[in-house]
């Protein structure tokens, strides 16, 4: 499950994820701090309680993808890493994942003492997304990377789902 509540011109604004399902929405409450303050307090309420099983389940699986995931940018970076989710959207036995790597310390990657850069620098130096997207598929009870891109400032996601068969699947 994924929250952030901001306020801008004394509205403040909920939106929320629901990682497994898919499901977001927002909620805006206008009026004055002191009046939206409990109306959001509220609304988190509701949320985090019908979610709790929900964000349990959703807690493994981050666990679980993330560390397949990380066995493969080890060895396209040459670096220990942890990511920063962006999205994750499950179907069933698949995952579609995009995060932004970073060093253990949680500083930025320098891509450039990277064995990836070594490999890639001509199109590097062009354009770079510093993000990991993956599809990764569910098979005898471990998360297998089936498809990957680092950098790549063109969304795979979509592409690999309808390679895959899998189009329409996270809807």
């Amino acid at each position: 499950m994924s929250l952030s509540i901001y306020e801008r011109s004394n509205v403040y604004h909920l939106f929320f994820i629901g990682i497994t399902t898919g499901s977001s929405f927002m909620i805006s409450c206008g009026g004055t701090p002191k009046e939206s303050k409990p109306a959001v307090a509220q609304a988190v309420a509701q949320i985090v309680t019908v979610n709790a099983s929900d964000t349990a389940i959703s807690k493994q699986l981050r666990v679980d993808v993330l560390n397949s995931l990380r066995v493969l940018v080890k060895s396209e970076l040459g670096i220990d890493v942890k990511f920063f989710v962006q999205n994750l959207h499950k179907g069933n036995d698949w995952v579609l994942i995009a995060a932004r790597p970073v060093n253990l310390d949680g500083s930025a990657v320098d891509y450039t003492k990277t064995k990836y850069y070594e490999k890639n620098k001509e199109w590097m130096d062009d354009a770079f997304d510093d993000q990991v997207v993956a599809l990764l598929h569910l098979k005898d009870g471990k998360w297998e990377v089936v498809e990957f891109s680092i950098g790549a400032t063109d969304y795979s996601g979509q592409a690999w789902l309808e390679e895959h068969k899998i189009d329409g699947y996270f809807k």
